[in-house]
Order: C-alpha cells, then sequence, then structure tokens
C-alpha cells in the first residue's frame, strides 16, 4: 500500500512539472538557458511615441520673473517723459503640436529613438500691473491718464528684452528635454533616447 502511494506521489509530481512546464513554454517566457522559447523583439511605431509626445500638447517649461525698468519718451522721441519700475513674468515653452511623424526617428538595429523637438517659443508674457512704480522727469508728465501707456510700455520693454534672452532659451529647452525624456523613458525601455 504505501508503495502504490509512493508511485502516485511521485506520478503526480511528475504531472505537475509536466503541465507546469508546458505553460512556461506556451507563455513565450524564455527559460533559464534561452533554448526553447525565443525572446520577441519589440519594434516601436514613430506614430505611437508621436501621439504620446504631443499628448501634452503646449508643454510650459519655465516661468521666468523679470525686474526692470521702462521708459516712456516724449512727443519727439528725443526725451524721457518717464520711466517705469515693474515686474513681469515670462512662460516659455515648446509647441509639441508643431512636431510630425518626422520629428520621430527609430532605428530598429542600434536601439534609439531620436525626437526632434521645436524650437522654444515666448507662449505668454505678463506684467504685475500693481508693480509699476513711476519716475517722472517733470512734474507735468504725471497726469492721471498715462496707466495705460506705461502698461503697454513695460510689456513692450519686456517682450524686446526676451528676445535675445538666450539664458531663458536654454533653460525652457533643458526643461523640454528632461520632461520628454521622462515621458518616454518608461515607454522605449530597450532603446536609448536622443532628444535633438
Amino acid at each position: 500500500m504505501i508503495k502504490l502511494i509512493k508511485k502516485i506521489f511521485i506520478g503526480a509530481i511528475i504531472l505537475i512539472v509536466v503541465i507546469a512546464g508546458g505553460l512556461l513554454l506556451k507563455s513565450n517566457a524564455p527559460n533559464i538557458m534561452g533554448y526553447f522559447v525565443e525572446k520577441k523583439e519589440t519594434t516601436y511605431s514613430s506614430m505611437i511615441v508621436l501621439e504620446k509626445v504631443q499628448s501634452i500638447n503646449e508643454l510650459s517649461t519655465i516661468d521666468y520673473m523679470y525686474n526692470a525698468i521702462a521708459s516712456v519718451p516724449d512727443e519727439d522721441k528725443k526725451n524721457d517723459k518717464y520711466y517705469i519700475k515693474y515686474k513681469g513674468e515670462v512662460t516659455a515653452g515648446i509647441d509639441l503640436e508643431k512636431m510630425t511623424e518626422k520629428s520621430i526617428i527609430i532605428d530598429d538595429e542600434n536601439k534609439t529613438l531620436t525626437v526632434l523637438l521645436p524650437e522654444v517659443e515666448i507662449q505668454d508674457v505678463e506684467v504685475n500691473p500693481e508693480s509699476l512704480e513711476f519716475i517722472f522727469t517733470k512734474e507735468k508728465y504725471d497726469t492721471e491718464g498715462i496707466f495705460d501707456e506705461a502698461y503697454n510700455a513695460c510689456k513692450n520693454d519686456l517682450k524686446e528684452q526676451i528676445k535675445n534672452d538666450m539664458e531663458l532659451h536654454e533653460m525652457a529647452r533643458g526643461n523640454a528635454e528632461t520632461a520628454v525624456m521622462a515621458l518616454l523613458s518608461p515607454l522605449v525601455k530597450e532603446y536609448k533616447i536622443i532628444i535633438d
């Protein structure tokens, strides 16, 4: 009787091992030696990657604060009527909607995914109207109707300052690259991501 129980027990163990082995092979999981099952090759579509990147649409990557002084010239544009100290904020980023399928280059052979980002754009320029402080060159220019003129002068001054602010553009670009890298890294683990 004990011999029969041993045979049934050994038979059950063999049956379990055979069933487990079959399930393992059926699930396409690679075995320890890598012999019986081929490893699946992962490939990516540039359209799928593009859709993932564009899902965030407009990527605002930096809010930059400015403290500056603008001036308003007189009618002859020879002298300044007054100066305005102001605080402004600039938002810069990248419009990912401008990307096309050609913006994503997938090299399956070298396992690289290259993303060609659009240029950094200024997305918003704001002047804090409560921050305006006036310095008049002559008392006659201190009138009640100057606020709109002063506000517009500050906004135009801020737009001019940021045109050539390379630090702003470099920081916005760097932040955009980091954000896109963080977005894509979990999606394309087997590929090296290059942001250009």
